[in-house]
């Protein structure tokens, strides 16, 4: 940017001012201007003060003036051209010395500067080689961890859809059994809960994390935290029956809550209802009461049918004719003394036994059969039935037979009651008489 003339003066002494450390100054510098030249006084001085300015170069153009020719002219008369010539040619030879001189160790300094800026690009060079090698290595030890995150993500996220599965599947579980369960810290606090637990203790969403003791219940029971403090001191499950204020059962089991670890970390409180199986209990002890009282109505019965039994036992064993009765299948039950007698048979082959096949089968005789199995069910009685029969034991007899069945709401049958008289003697003909 500097004009003709004045740029290698002003390098000149910019360098000669930087390695001296003072001022430098040039007089007679012509420097061409607006198509002429002009002749100045050029001053180079370092500044050292202030300390912002340190480094720096002051520079002075002082343009000679027309008194300082004038002045020079009085002292002397001007030499000519030819005396002149020697003294300007030895002051340009001067400053072209000063110059190249100036040039010469400026050039040095720049290849010092450039050997030394190049030796430094070579560390530099180097540097940034160790260091792209480095980079390099540590670009692959990335790529290697990358593909490691990767796969460690990928098995993460397997992790997390199965422990999601797993989730999903416990909560549908816990859903599906209907069981209310809630699930407690170690300090008794709330973890987690099922639906079903709303309905037993005052339990919302936002309760998580509050302690199960600030929440009223609708149990009539008084001792659920107690119950859950003594399970965490001794570990002990424990199992009880306890009623809601509107009526349902449930049956409530303390347990302790195991991780993974087998480490205790809170309390398990399940609650099965068990209203209906309380139901069923309640209807089954009152048919039960009902049955022994049922029972008891039957063996009251028994007694007295028993005692009306030996009554009547009694009055047979009393009559003085044949008499034998017998039941629905016609089986004797039991006979008079004076059956025993007569056709001398014992109670030990007669009762139980079909009246047809007592005695030898002294009693089948078609038109008995007959009356019994076919007219009784119908007629329910009948008297004065003519009978002629040659016995084996006893011979020929005639006999009136009259029979009633009698039926009781006691009795699981029917009874027939057998009557019989011995006409033999007053008989004058064989004959019989109708129903």
């Amino acid at each position: 940017m500097a004009r003709e003339g004045l740029r290698e003066e002003l390098g000149a002494a910019l360098h000669n001012a930087a390695t001296r450390k003072t001022t430098v100054t040039t007089s007679g510098v012509r420097v061409k201007s607006n198509g002429g030249a002009t002749t100045i006084n050029l001053s180079v001085r370092p500044l050292a003060q202030p300390a912002a300015l340190r480094a720096m170069f002051l520079v002075v153009f002082e343009e000679t003036t027309a008194g300082q020719a004038e002045t020079a002219a009085e002292n002397g008369p001007i030499p000519s051209g030819p005396a002149i010539l020697p003294t300007e040619l030895e002051d340009e030879l001067r400053h072209a010395r000063e110059r190249l001189q100036a040039n010469a160790e400026e050039m040095e300094a720049t290849q010092e500067e450039l050997r030394s800026a190049n030796e430094e690009l070579q560390s530099n060079n180097e540097e940034l080689q160790s260091t792209n090698e480095e980079l390099n290595s540590s670009k692959e030890e990335l790529q290697s961890l990358n593909e490691e995150m990767q796969t460690v993500n990928a098995e993460l996220q397997m992790k997390i859809e199965e422990l999601s599965q797993s989730n999903s599947d416990m909560k549908n579980l816990l859903n599906g059994s209907e069981v209310a369960t809630i699930f407690l810290d170690s300090d008794l606090g709330v973890k987690r809960f099922t639906p079903q637990a709303t309905r037993i203790v005052n339990l919302a969403a936002s309760d998580v994390g509050r302690p199960l003791g600030h929440f009223t219940t609708n149990l009539e029971y008084d001792r659920l935290i107690q119950d859950a403090r003594d399970m965490l001191d001794t570990l002990v499950p424990k199992e009880t029956q306890v009623h809601t204020s509107d009526g349902r059962w449930y049956n409530l089991r303390v347990l302790p809550y195991r991780t993974a670890d087998n480490v205790i970390a809170g309390v398990v409180m399940t609650f099965a209802d068990i209203t209906t199986i309380k139901q069923l209990e309640e209807s089954l002890r009152q048919q039960q009461e009902s049955l022994r009282q049922q029972q008891e109505s039957l063996r009251q019965q028994q007694v007295e049918l028993q005692a009306a039994r030996d009554y009547a036992q009694n009055i047979i064993a009393t009559i003085r004719e044949p008499l034998v009765v017998l039941d629905g299948e016609l089986r004797v039950v039991s006979a008079s003394a004076a059956f025993y007698e007569t056709f001398q048979v014992t109670p030990a082959v007669t009762e139980g036994q079909l009246l047809y096949e007592v005695g030898q089968r002294q009693w089948d005789i078609p038109s008995l059969r007959q009356l019994l199995e076919e007219v009784l069910p119908t007629n329910t009685q009948f008297k004065d039935f003519r009978v002629e029969h040659d016995f084996p034991t006893i011979g020929h007899r005639v006999l009136l037979l009259n029979a009633r069945q009698m039926v009781s709401g006691a009795e699981p049958a029917r009874l027939i009651l057998l009557a019989m008289e011995d006409i033999t003697a007053s008989s004058a003909a064989p004959r019989q008489t109708g129903l």
